[in-house]
Protein backbone atom coordinates (compact mmCIF):
# COMPACT_ATOMS: atom_id res chain seq x y z
CA UNK A 1 0.00 0.00 0.00
CA UNK A 2 1.60 3.23 -0.99
CA UNK A 3 2.13 5.84 1.51
CA UNK A 4 1.04 9.26 -0.52
CA UNK A 5 -0.38 12.68 1.36
CA UNK A 6 -1.16 15.36 0.17
CA UNK A 7 -0.97 19.48 1.98
CA UNK A 8 -1.79 22.70 0.80
CA UNK A 9 1.03 25.64 0.95
CA UNK A 10 0.81 29.04 0.93
CA UNK A 11 2.75 31.45 -1.24
CA UNK A 12 2.85 35.01 -2.40
CA UNK A 13 3.01 35.61 -6.29
CA UNK A 14 5.03 39.25 -6.38
CA UNK A 15 2.83 40.05 -9.08
CA UNK A 16 -0.17 39.42 -6.72
CA UNK A 17 -1.51 40.85 -2.75
CA UNK A 18 -3.25 37.40 -2.20
CA UNK A 19 -2.07 33.98 -1.41
CA UNK A 20 -2.11 31.43 -3.62
CA UNK A 21 -2.74 27.74 -2.68
CA UNK A 22 -0.22 24.91 -4.23
CA UNK A 23 -0.57 21.57 -3.63
CA UNK A 24 2.27 19.56 -2.59
CA UNK A 25 2.62 15.57 -2.77
CA UNK A 26 4.65 13.85 -0.06
CA UNK A 27 5.49 9.89 -0.10
CA UNK A 28 7.26 7.56 2.31
CA UNK A 29 9.64 5.58 0.75
CA UNK A 30 8.78 1.95 0.73
CA UNK A 31 11.63 1.28 3.28
CA UNK A 32 10.50 3.80 5.71
CA UNK A 33 13.51 5.78 5.27
CA UNK A 34 12.64 9.05 4.44
CA UNK A 35 9.56 11.09 3.19
CA UNK A 36 10.16 12.70 0.22
CA UNK A 37 8.45 15.77 -1.32
CA UNK A 38 7.18 14.82 -4.80
CA UNK A 39 6.76 17.10 -8.34
CA UNK A 40 3.47 14.62 -9.04
CA UNK A 41 1.41 12.02 -8.03
CA UNK A 42 3.04 9.37 -10.74
CA UNK A 43 6.49 9.83 -8.53
CA UNK A 44 4.77 9.83 -5.48
CA UNK A 45 3.54 6.55 -6.45
CA UNK A 46 6.85 5.15 -7.72
CA UNK A 47 8.14 6.46 -4.53
CA UNK A 48 6.28 5.00 -2.55
CA UNK A 49 5.79 1.48 -4.22
CA UNK A 50 10.04 1.39 -4.37
CA UNK A 51 10.30 1.78 -8.46
CA UNK A 52 11.98 5.03 -7.73
CA UNK A 53 16.00 5.14 -7.21
CA UNK A 54 16.77 6.44 -4.14
CA UNK A 55 20.30 8.48 -2.79
CA UNK A 56 23.08 5.92 -1.82
CA UNK A 57 24.18 6.17 1.25
CA UNK A 58 26.39 3.72 1.54
CA UNK A 59 30.85 4.04 1.28
CA UNK A 60 31.31 4.01 -2.51
CA UNK A 61 34.20 1.66 -3.60
CA UNK A 62 37.67 2.21 -3.09
CA UNK A 63 39.74 3.45 -6.13
CA UNK A 64 42.83 4.10 -6.90
CA UNK A 65 44.45 7.60 -8.10
CA UNK A 66 45.96 7.17 -11.86
CA UNK A 67 46.89 8.68 -14.75
CA UNK A 68 45.94 8.62 -18.31
CA UNK A 69 48.94 7.72 -21.29
CA UNK A 70 49.04 7.11 -24.68
CA UNK A 71 51.48 4.71 -26.77
CA UNK A 72 53.31 5.35 -29.65
CA UNK A 73 51.42 2.72 -31.66
CA UNK A 74 48.04 4.33 -30.30
CA UNK A 75 47.12 2.29 -27.41
CA UNK A 76 45.55 3.76 -24.14
CA UNK A 77 46.35 2.81 -20.58
CA UNK A 78 46.17 4.31 -16.98
CA UNK A 79 48.82 3.95 -14.26
CA UNK A 80 48.39 3.98 -10.68
CA UNK A 81 50.06 6.82 -8.77
CA UNK A 82 50.94 4.97 -6.19
CA UNK A 83 52.12 1.53 -6.89
CA UNK A 84 52.61 1.64 -10.66
CA UNK A 85 50.10 -0.89 -11.54
CA UNK A 86 49.39 -0.48 -15.49
CA UNK A 87 46.23 -1.21 -16.84
CA UNK A 88 45.08 -1.34 -20.61
CA UNK A 89 41.93 0.36 -21.42
CA UNK A 90 39.59 0.81 -24.41
CA UNK A 91 39.64 3.90 -25.69
CA UNK A 92 40.46 7.53 -24.70
CA UNK A 93 37.59 7.81 -22.68
CA UNK A 94 37.96 5.37 -21.20
CA UNK A 95 41.05 6.03 -19.41
CA UNK A 96 39.73 9.52 -18.73
CA UNK A 97 37.38 8.58 -16.87
CA UNK A 98 39.32 6.12 -14.62
CA UNK A 99 42.04 9.41 -14.44
CA UNK A 100 39.40 11.16 -13.36
CA UNK A 101 37.18 9.18 -11.20
CA UNK A 102 39.89 6.66 -9.71
CA UNK A 103 41.13 3.17 -10.98
CA UNK A 104 38.49 0.61 -9.22
CA UNK A 105 40.59 -1.49 -7.13
CA UNK A 106 38.74 -4.74 -8.35
CA UNK A 107 40.35 -3.72 -11.66
CA UNK A 108 43.75 -2.78 -10.23
CA UNK A 109 43.84 -6.39 -8.55
CA UNK A 110 43.10 -8.03 -11.56
CA UNK A 111 45.89 -6.08 -13.22
CA UNK A 112 48.49 -7.16 -10.47
CA UNK A 113 47.70 -10.51 -10.47
CA UNK A 114 47.84 -10.63 -14.65
CA UNK A 115 51.25 -8.76 -14.20
CA UNK A 116 52.93 -11.34 -10.97
CA UNK A 117 50.88 -14.30 -13.40
CA UNK A 118 53.45 -12.77 -16.26
CA UNK A 119 56.28 -12.31 -14.18
CA UNK A 120 56.41 -15.79 -13.15
CA UNK A 121 56.04 -17.70 -16.19
CA UNK A 122 58.85 -15.44 -17.63
CA UNK A 123 60.97 -16.69 -14.57
CA UNK A 124 59.55 -20.28 -14.58
CA UNK A 125 60.26 -20.67 -18.56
Amino acid sequence: MANITKSLSLILDPSQTALDPIEQIYALRHDRSAIEACHNMASARAIAEGRAPSHNTEDKEHTYPCSAYITPSGRYYVLTNLSGIRVDVANKATALRYQRMGLPSWLAVDALIAECTAIIEEVGA
